[in-house]
Formats: structure tokens, sequence, C-alpha cells
């Protein structure tokens, strides 16, 4: 395994998030997208095994539990029961060969933190285990101080990697509004992740005509931009 590539880019097909934004449109009754979705989970399939870097596998395993859902197919079920153990020992190998208090991710990119940080909340998801969501966070503080313009309302990443950013934003925002998580985890105090998520998502949909192709990662971000507002107003 690679241990300094955890970018979640995408691998012969849509990234995670796109296929996560179909899968809600087929959930929400959006028939036209069954395709992409089928097509999509078969992709996720190949690449929640061991041969995948661990950021993007976690967030693989994260989409087939959904799936899981909704389907009867069960080799998505297999798919989280076998793969789910390795996959976060594999992300916890990749964060303790990097990982220093205070300092983030050493020597590895903003996009990196990124992509880390919501991978670790698709673990605290799938295993309940508080430490992964309050890594999540330190990350995200991180890469804020270090990559985030004020001005342009976006960290210094590529614009896939800034839709990432949105929905590790919109989540961290719904952990702090969970009077559970907030009485149980050490919450960084001052952060305000529902103005920076208001200035990304801004951005964003500015932005999106100039790239196309990440119309799914976008989609997937707005949703939980959207459930973020409904929640905190």
């Amino acid at each position: 395994m690679g241990q300094r590539s955890c970018p979640g880019r995408k691998s012969g097909g849509l990234p995670p998030e796109a296929v996560l934004f179909l899968l809600r449109l087929y959930a929400a009754g959006d028939g036209s997208v069954r395709d992409g979705v089928e097509q999509g989970l078969t992709l996720g399939l190949s690449l929640a095994g061991p041969a995948s870097e661990p950021c993007s596998r976690m967030q693989w395993l994260r989409l087939l539990t959904d799936a899981a859902t909704l389907s009867d197919d069960e080799r998505l079920r297999s798919a989280v029961s076998q793969d789910l153990p390795d996959a976060v020992d594999a992300l916890e190998l990749f964060v303790r060969c990097h990982y220093e208090p205070g300092d983030g991710l050493l020597g590895l990119s903003a996009a990196t933190h990124l992509h880390c940080a919501s991978a670790l909340l698709a673990a605290f998801d799938l295993s309940g285990r508080l430490p992964y969501a309050m890594l999540a966070e330190e990350l995200l503080r991180h890469a804020r101080r270090h990559w985030f313009h004020e001005d342009s309302g976006a960290f210094d990443v590529d614009f896939g990697a800034n839709c990432v950013a949105l929905r590790v934003l919109c989540r961290i925002a719904a952990l702090h509004a969970d009077a559970d998580y907030v009485a149980a985890a050490v919450i960084a105090p001052g952060a305000d992740d529902e103005g920076d998520a208001r200035l990304l998502a801004t951005m964003l949909e500015t932005r999106l005509g100039e790239y196309p192709d990440e119309a799914g990662r976008f989609g997937a971000a707005l949703l939980d931009w959207f459930a973020l507002t409904e929640l905190l107003h």
C-alpha cells in the first residue's frame, strides 16, 4: 500500500461522492439514474478491497453501506462485513504513519488532509468510534489554518477537493449541533464551520460550470449543505 497516497480521486470511473449523489437521487424516486447507480456500485465493490488506498476505500464502504439499505443485493452487505475491519486498520495505519498532534499529516497536501478527514468521518459513521470524528475535526482545523482563503471562500485545492471540504464542514457543524456528541467530544473553540460552509458553497455554485465532470461531487456536497441549513435553521 502506498502510505503517502490518500487523494480520494477517481479510479476508472466516478468518485464515491458522485455515486452517492446518484444513489440519493435514486432513493428520492429518480429512476433515470438507475444505470449510473448500478455501474457506480459495481465499481465500488471492486474498490472496497485491500488493493485500494485507504481514504477512498473507506468512502466506498460508506457508500455500499447506504446502498445496502435500498437493495437486496447480498454482495453489498458482504463487502462491508468482510472489508470494513481491514479498511479501518488501513486508515489507522495511514494516519499513524503521517499524523503529528498539532501539525496535521506531516508533509502531505491540503487535499490529502480534507480527504482523510472525510474518510475518518465515514469511519466514525460505520464504527461509532468517537476519536475518528475528533481527529477529522483536527485535520479540518489544520487545513483551514494553512490553506483556507477568506477572500475566495475556498481552500487552496482543486474544485473536487473543495466539494469534499464542504461535506466535511457540514458534517462537523452537524456534529456540533448534537448535544450528545458535544458532551462526549473535545470541541475546538471559536470555529464557524457553518459560515465557512456558506462561503464555500457559494464559490462552488458560482464555478460549477467550469468543472462539469465534478457535478456529482458538487451535488453530494450541496445536499449536505441543504441538510445542515435545515438542521440549524
